[in-house]
């Protein structure tokens, strides 16, 4: 009976986490559309803490990370951008270039070209070689 109770505690979470996922993402979409990013950042920041694994699966800290670029919060931008990079995304060449852009703005051209060439290193067929060129 114990094992039931613990099985059942252990799967309710994910479960209501799949129903409240649509709305969820719901919420974040219209405000994205709606350019509420500061509503859209607090809804993805809830995401993160309720399903941190569907949080991953569906790059939402690539949103996070262009929500909190737009609102000109550059340090929570690059945190995002290199958790993206880090594991591995299909969207890792994209957070790389926008790093490589955070690093030029404030003028580190070093760590700017470090990025752009693990790009170049990664995704020889990136959409984003022509600009890198």
């Amino acid at each position: 009976m114990k094992c039931f109770i613990l099985i059942l505690l252990l799967i309710s979470p994910a479960f209501l986490t799949g129903q409240d996922f649509r709305a969820i993402h719901q919420k974040i979409k219209s405000s994205v559309e709606s350019r509420d990013y500061q509503n859209a950042v607090a809804e993805l920041q809830s995401l993160k803490k309720i399903a941190p694994e569907i949080f991953k699966l569906n790059n939402y800290d690539y949103l996070l990370a262009r929500m909190a670029e737009k609102r000109g919060d550059l340090a929570a931008a690059a945190a995002n951008y290199q958790a993206v990079a880090n594991r591995n995304s299909v969207l890792k060449d994209y957070a790389l270039w926008h790093l490589a852009q955070i690093a030029r703005a404030s003028g580190n051209l070093m760590l700017e070209r470090l990025y752009l060439q693990e790009i170049l290193a990664i995704a020889p067929n990136s959409l984003l070689i022509e600009a890198i060129n």
